[in-house]
């Protein structure tokens, strides 16, 4: 059960603060702890019996949750429900959107009285489904994520292949905004894997912290790195408005100092535009979920609303969930999922399983991040292979292939392997001379896993 004193203060700023007349009761009960008369003295307040038949509305209504508070202390349930109910039924409660939230916080401790006594079968049924819904999205969210991971590891030794040849060759070859749109297959890869992570979202959310990221490149004069960011995020999604922007003040040249300036400007108002966004579509939940709260026929769309509520904040970038009026809405979506939700069976279930949801959409978005960065750096090689591959360059492929296929031979070590077939796809004209021995060895490996 709630603990009642977190209710002592929330009193006063939800409600109307009581008169000179009613003082001496909450004196009595915070102060001296006269809980037992205290109560009766309440329930007669808010009931309009004498001596207090002409208290004013907000004063009955303060009474009514300091009277089900005392009754909860000494455990007299029926008394603290009947106080809940009286308030919690009120026919002309107050415009204010404040009272809104002290009347789900009554909500709430009528659900902490019902949890110790038979289950809502209906909403308990409701709350069982919607735990399993999101059980279910959590399970192909975790299949997606695994797909990501292997697509991070492939990528990871494709660039321990490239940063080797590079060092026997004694060059770099860095990444530019012409290699990555010239030869984007990394890029290609990563976006068709992410896309299914959740219907296009996550690609969605990648472009926008790409661009993102160019604007704040630009805002540090970093104008080369902004341009590979750009292209990036235009793989991910093509027309991005906030892309579109800052290639558009590249594209005119602007001053070094106008750049910057416009840079810092743009990428401020977007991340305004965003916190607009997120805080219209969190209220627009939280009234809809509100509006049928306490609607048995509609307690699963009710549920619906707050599931994708928690699901909308998990991709939310954190500079906007750190918006202090979205911290607040958050707050109270909590709030009233659990008001909703508590006393069944599955209430903790649910919330547990939202919890896990946002931690994965988290991993997933840190795993895409990394995986995307190493694939911006695999296309400036790809882009220095696609060109015609001089004799210096095969020479030092050849040697380091030889030194791959003998030690996956002496060790069988499946990393050796893998380095080796990264090579002979970037160097075509190494599969003539070590391409049979590729696949001998490659094919044992599949045997041996067998």
């Amino acid at each position: 059960m709630v603990s009642p004193q977190i209710f002592t203060l929330t009193v006063f700023t939800a409600v109307a603060a009581p008169s000179d007349g009613t003082t001496s009761l909450w004196y009595r009960e915070v102060f001296l702890g006269d809980f037992t008369a205290v109560s009766d003295d309440y329930k007669k307040l808010y009931l309009g019996r004498a001596p207090f038949e002409k208290t004013r509305e907000s004063e009955k209504r303060w009474a009514a949750l300091r009277a089900g508070i005392c009754f909860e202390r000494q455990q007299k349930d029926d008394d603290a429900r009947l106080a809940y109910d009286w308030l919690s039924t009120e026919t002309h409660p107050p415009p204010l959107e404040r009272w809104q939230v002290h009347h789900d916080r009554v909500q709430l401790r009528i659900q902490n009285l019902k949890s110790s006594g038979a289950e809502d079968p209906v909403l308990a049924d409701r709350v069982e489904q919607r735990t399993g819904q999101v059980l279910a999205t959590i399970a192909r969210g975790e299949r997606m994520l695994q797909q990501l991971h292997d697509l991070a590891d492939w990528h990871a030794i494709r660039r321990r292949v490239g940063s080797e040849l590079q060092r026997r060759l004694g060059e770099e070859w860095q990444s530019t905004g012409d290699s990555v749109e010239r030869s984007s297959r990394s890029l290609e890869e990563v976006a068709n894997t992410v896309a299914g992570f959740s219907e296009q979202r996550t690609s969605a959310v990648l472009a926008n912290v790409l661009s993102l990221m160019a604007g704040r490149s630009l805002a540090a004069q970093a104008v080369a790195q902004a341009r590979i960011e750009l292209r990036a995020a235009h793989v991910f999604a093509k027309d991005l408005p906030l892309a579109r922007d800052l290639t558009a003040y590249l594209d005119i040249g602007l001053d070094y100092r106008v750049l910057k300036h416009s840079a810092e400007n743009r990428v401020h108002s977007e991340i305004l535009r965003q916190v607009g966004e997120l805080q219209s579509e969190l209220r627009e939940l939280i009234y809809g979920s509100r509006s049928v709260i306490h609607q048995r026929p509609r307690l699963d769309l009710a549920l619906s609303y707050l599931v994708d509520l928690f699901e909308t904040l998990s991709w939310a970038l954190p500079e906007v969930r750190r918006d202090p009026e979205i911290v607040e809405l958050e707050r109270e979506a909590t709030f009233l999922g659990a008001a909703l939700t508590v006393g069944t069976q599955y209430g903790n279930a649910l919330r547990t399983a939202l919890a896990e949801r946002e931690a994965q959409v988290q991993r997933a978005m840190a795993t895409a991040a990394d995986l995307t960065q190493t694939a911006i750096v695999n296309e400036g090689v790809l882009a220095r292979l696609g060109q015609e591959a001089s004799p210096r360059v095969v020479a030092a492929g050849q040697d380091l292939l030889d030194g791959l296929l003998a030690e996956a031979t002496e060790t069988g070590a499946d990393e050796a392997l893998r380095q080796a077939r990264v090579l002979v796809d970037w160097l075509p004209e190494l599969e003539e001379s070590r391409g049979l021995e590729l696949r001998r060895l490659e094919r044992r490996r599949h045997r041996n896993r067998r």
